[in-house]
């Protein structure tokens, strides 16, 4: 019986070694990308929440290489387990890269969004909303005389028309996801943005609207919750009202 013990703890700790050594060669920016991509998928294939949880590590690390930290976003979408989908969400960060935005979004898509998943998608694209850049729209925004060398003024525009596509369809994608997981999205809206309160957020109500949450429309019923809030908060709920919330 000792034996078995000790054969099972052994076979353990050389799993746990090799699933830390894979993490460690997938960041090492010495190896080539094949080389680290190899070793993602390798750490893919070992069971157990140990190596999910280095997954999320790499994933996370900014020290990582974009294409280690895309890999492991999509292993780990693979691993589809529901309990990772808050630590993917807060990946969508705007400093973040457009390929790793992408591949978030791609994951979560394929999981339920908890409470802390939807809060982060919430925050990304509050910040879209209230206008903030995206790390690959820095450049593109800078006007071509910041460049050393002549630049087309036509290869920028074709090349910002491109980032303003790419931006709107990450965003109907995180829309999409909050939009199957209603339930956290409008606890999200209503505790973190004020939504079923005397002063709700104007991204609450807009975010209510994009997402036709009708289910929402008893918090836009308190009294005189129109007269308290302004004038142009209260055009923005008589219109979400009017757009969800009317009788048929």
């Amino acid at each position: 019986m000792l034996a078995v013990v000790a054969i099972g703890l052994l076979g353990y700790f050389l799993v746990h070694s090799a699933a830390v050594r894979l993490a460690a060669e997938a960041s090492d920016l010495r190896k080539s990308s094949a080389e680290r991509l190899g070793d993602v998928n390798s750490l893919s294939q070992i069971p157990g929440q140990r190596a999910t949880q280095l997954l999320i590590g790499i994933a996370t690390n900014p020290a990582a290489p974009f294409d280690s930290r895309n890999a492991a976003v999509a292993a780990l979408k693979r691993r589809n387990d529901p309990a990772i989908s808050g630590d993917l969400a807060i990946l969508l960060q705007p400093q973040n890269a457009e390929t790793l935005r992408r591949a978030v979004a791609d994951a979560l898509n394929q999981l339920p969004c908890s409470f802390d998943c939807a809060r982060s998608v919430l925050h990304y694209l509050e910040r879209m909303w209230r206008g903030d850049s995206n790390s690959d729209d820095v450049v593109l925004d800078s006007p071509p005389t910041a460049f050393l060398a002549k630049v087309d003024p036509q290869m920028i525009t074709s090349k910002m028309n491109d980032a303003h596509e790419n931006r709107q369809q990450l965003v109907s994608k995180l829309e999409t996801i909050l939009s199957k997981n209603r339930a956290p999205t409008l606890a999200g809206l209503r505790q973190i943005y004020g939504l079923g309160s005397y002063h709700p957020s104007g991204f609450a109500l807009y975010m209510m609207g994009e997402l036709r949450l009708s289910e929402a429309c008893p918090d836009l019923q308190k009294p005189h919750l129109e007269d308290i809030t302004g004038e142009k908060m209260a055009s923005q709920i008589q219109a979400v009202k009017q757009q969800l919330c009317s009788s048929p």
